[in-house]
């Protein structure tokens, strides 16, 4: 969840009694317990992006991370603010601290990013797809209540209790919404002839009436973009393993589009049957010698370029932090370039937050590699 959320959840659980008994110092602690667990973007600074993606949301956003942030919680805000030790128990403050905590765990965990929330004896990201990071509605039922009991002091308690109802009933309704656009991928799953192995439905910026509906079968990954207002599927399709030259896959590498207005026909690429046998010796990983129709490459090379790539440790990372990572395959001045995805985060082309790009030289070694968290792809 974004930074102003966060602190704003601090202060709306103040205003629940926490204010009213032990004043400024109660608001105090609980925004900073509502912030501190993302101490650990400090990662990124030290250790580079691929750390920050191991490391961030994981010590710190775990049940067992929550007890030392609340102690220094406790220690810390005396020091910094003189009249909160005058006023508050070092006990108190620390149980203030807690809740902003674990307040701000749970606004993590209804993201889709994923939280370590069982570390270090689980490092499963867990998430529960409700929001998107950035939702301005959500955010707004945070926003009201501060405006509202500046003018209406004595109601500061009913309002911020009132806003707390409001968030569970927001979230309700993004689970009910969720629900719908993932049943609606599943009739356009049965229209088109999907065998589906994983279906998750993830939230779209700016609305909670628009859902993207991952799908996975045994060679791609499909996206669903529903509107749920409008009735309309867009719908993408992702070769899991594919090349720039793409050997005529029956759906290429970028994607086929079905229903971009309404809910029409899949406008689908077909290639010849000798193309579609290509294919399927390239998907199943087995090295038939096929000529490829760009720098002359095999479908064998670029497997085995992919291989090596694979058993670097920041593809190691990337992989396991990725939810529907798709991986492609390209040639440049005699280097190979291969690009890994993570799909989840296509919910705004041409971006493409955490886009991971390995280069290798032409035997395989490792030359360079970055992780890109706005990259545009033309």
């Amino acid at each position: 969840m974004d930074p102003l959320t966060h602190t704003l959840s601090g202060v709306l659980l103040s205003r629940t009694g926490f204010y009213q008994k032990w004043g400024r110092p109660a608001t105090i602690a609980l925004v900073v317990g509502a912030v501190i667990p993302d101490i650990d973007h400090i990662t990124l600074r030290l250790l580079g992006p691929i750390a920050y993606l191991k490391y961030h949301r994981g010590f710190t956003h775990s049940i067992i991370g929550i007890m030392p942030l609340a102690i220094l919680i406790a220690f810390w805000v005396p020091i910094f603010f003189k009249q909160t030790k005058e006023r508050i128990d070092y006990l108190n403050l620390a149980g203030l601290g807690i809740l902003g905590i674990i307040a701000h765990i749970f606004l993590d965990l209804i993201t889709s990013y994923g939280t370590q929330i069982f570390f270090p004896f689980d490092n499963y990201r867990y998430s529960l797809d409700l929001v998107f990071i950035i939702d301005p509605y959500f955010s707004l039922i945070f926003i009201l209540p501060p405006i509202l009991w500046t003018f209406k002091k004595e109601k500061a308690r009913t309002i911020a209790v009132t806003a707390i109802i409001m968030i569970f009933a927001y979230l309700a309704f993004a689970y009910a919404t969720k629900n719908l656009a993932a049943k609606s991928a599943k009739a356009e799953m049965q229209r088109i002839n999907i065998n589906a192995s994983r279906i998750e439905a993830i939230p779209m910026p700016l609305s909670p009436f628009k859902w993207s509906v991952f799908i996975e079968d045994e060679k791609r990954f499909y996206q669903m973009d529903i509107d749920i207002v409008r009735d309309t599927i867009n719908t993408l399709a992702f070769d899991k393993i594919s090349s720039d030259d793409a050997i005529h896959n029956d759906i290429n590498k970028s994607a086929y589009r079905a229903s971009e207005q309404s809910r029409g026909h899949p406008r689908q690429r077909r290639g010849s049957g000798r193309d579609e046998a290509r294919s399927e010796a390239y998907f199943q990983h087995t090295p038939q010698r096929r000529a490829r129709s760009n720098a002359g490459m095999r479908s064998y090379d670029a497997l085995y370029m992919i291989k090596k790539a694979d058993s670097l440790e920041m593809v190691k990372v990337y992989k396991w932090f990725a939810r529907f990572p798709v991986v492609t395959m390209k040639m440049s001045e005699g280097e190979h370039i291969i690009e890994y995805y993570d799909i989840r985060f296509n919910s705004m082309p041409p971006r493409k937050p955490f886009l991971l790009k390995v280069v290798l030289d032409k035997d395989g070694v490792f030359k360079d590699g970055e992780l890109f968290f706005h990259s545009i792809k033309p």
